[in-house]
């Protein structure tokens, strides 16, 4: 017998976990949301490096979007497209597209659960997506940013899409 996974499972203490999708330009990007049934106008988009996907390491982002939500910020975690569950292929992505997905999850999740302000978290190359993409995240009132790779001031957003493809 198969067994099929829950689209949202009750994580106790007034928490839920719910899986979520969106289409981002003809693709699916699947991601989680941890909340409380009463939230605040806050959240928290943990957004994860080049090759990782929407846990983190060691299940870094999935403890830290729990824990924010116990606090009372609703989290969103997703898979880039071409990464994790999300769809497309991995050698298509570009810091162009890492951007795209940004930003449309960010207006889904802002929309969907009526929030004015988002914080951002992210690891690495998720971290300059963030930096990046920031004229396109009007809800942005904070980053938080581990491990970025540091432009230098001859560097161009666009210029380095493939940069750290190999």
């Amino acid at each position: 017998m198969d067994a099929a996974l829950e689209p949202q499972v009750d994580l106790g203490q007034g928490l839920s976990e719910e899986a979520v999708s969106l289409t981002v330009q003809g693709a699916l990007v699947c991601g989680n949301v941890v909340r409380r049934a009463r939230g605040g106008d806050t959240g928290v988009v943990l957004v994860h490096g080049w090759s990782g996907y929407r846990s983190g390491p060691h299940g870094l982002l999935t403890t830290l979007g729990r824990d924010l939500a116990a606090a009372g910020y609703p989290s969103l975690r997703f898979d880039f497209r071409g990464r994790g569950e999300s769809g497309g292929a991995g050698l298509e992505s570009t810091l162009l597209t890492m951007a795209d997905d940004l930003a449309a999850a960010s207006e889904w999740f802002a929309a969907r659960y009526g929030l004015r302000r988002l914080v951002y978290v992210g690891l690495c190359s998720g971290g300059n997506v963030t930096i990046g993409t920031l004229k396109r995240l009007p809800r942005a009132c904070g980053l938080i940013l581990f491990s970025v790779y540091p432009f230098s001031d001859g560097d161009a957003f666009g210029r380095d899409v493939h940069r750290t493809w190999h």
